[in-house]
């Protein structure tokens, strides 16, 4: 891999990606079909009840997962539901509850992998998140390839990645969780990298897990010889969503 970032240097990623063979990002045509071909072997049975749950699903426009964001000062345009969709009668964790749904691609090749759930109430306020099918190894792009040049943001949730677009932090993909931030390959074509870091509690051993996971990202691109640039809110145990939010109401007072 090491030798093949080094012949494309100098190429934006989705020049990288066509020149590697990897697969670019695919818009699925209208009306959706019914039944999309698994992106993951088909024994991945996780993988296959989250990707029937997203394309069930539709865009979020005029929906509770609209209403979601909006409550936290978000927006994000998505009218063919390539990210982002809403399925009003969704499984998680035993019981229904309407959800947004979040796709997760592959990071290289953009084969759809899982998805990501945010659980809401009927008057659209967020009750917990769980994911579906292997994440590893994907990302939510909320930028597509086709906008990722020579820089990319990252960041672990949703809320925080749109809060950061909307601070002039794009192209962004979100990872998920801190593990996919650690674990962030370093892609070909992209030369500067910007981890949007929540500033997490520490735990009982004094560990900050999203610090940590930025630092072992972080580490990996250096030794690459690519630039690394780390944005963490001042506040503990804020995101970028409370930073945007803050930021919101004093420009209102």
């Amino acid at each position: 891999m090491i030798d093949l970032v080094q012949h494309i240097d100098g190429c934006d990623f989705l020049t990288a990606v066509r020149t590697l063979g990897i697969e670019d990002r695919q818009t699925p045509a209208r009306p959706l079909p019914p039944k999309p071909p698994p992106s993951r072997p088909i024994e991945d049975a996780n993988g296959k009840r989250a990707l029937a749950l997203w394309w069930a699903a539709k865009p979020i426009t005029g929906t509770l997962a609209e209403t979601y964001l909006r409550s936290r000062g978000l927006e994000y345009a998505d009218p063919d539901g390539e990210v982002l969709r809403f399925h009003p009668n969704c499984p998680f964790g035993g019981v229904t509850h309407p959800c947004m749904i979040a796709l997760f691609r592959e990071i290289e090749g953009n084969k759809p992998a899982a998805i990501h759930r945010t659980a809401l109430t009927p008057d659209g306020r967020k009750i917990d998140r769980m994911a579906l099918g292997p994440t590893s190894g994907a990302a939510i792009k909320l930028s597509g390839d086709e906008d990722v040049t020579m820089g990319l943001h990252i960041a672990e949730g949703i809320e925080t990645t749109l809060a950061a677009m909307a601070m002039d932090f794009k192209p962004a993909w979100a990872l998920g969780h801190s593990g996919g931030i650690a674990k962030f390959p370093v892609l070909p074509g992209i030369e500067a990298l910007t981890i949007i870091v929540d500033h997490d509690h520490p735990d009982s051993n004094g560990r900050k897990a999203g610090h940590a996971a930025a630092r072992e990202c972080a580490r990996r691109w250096m030794e690459a010889r690519r630039d690394v640039y780390n944005v963490v809110p001042h506040m503990m145990g804020a995101d970028m969503a409370d930073v945007l939010v803050e930021d919101e109401v004093r420009h209102d007072a």
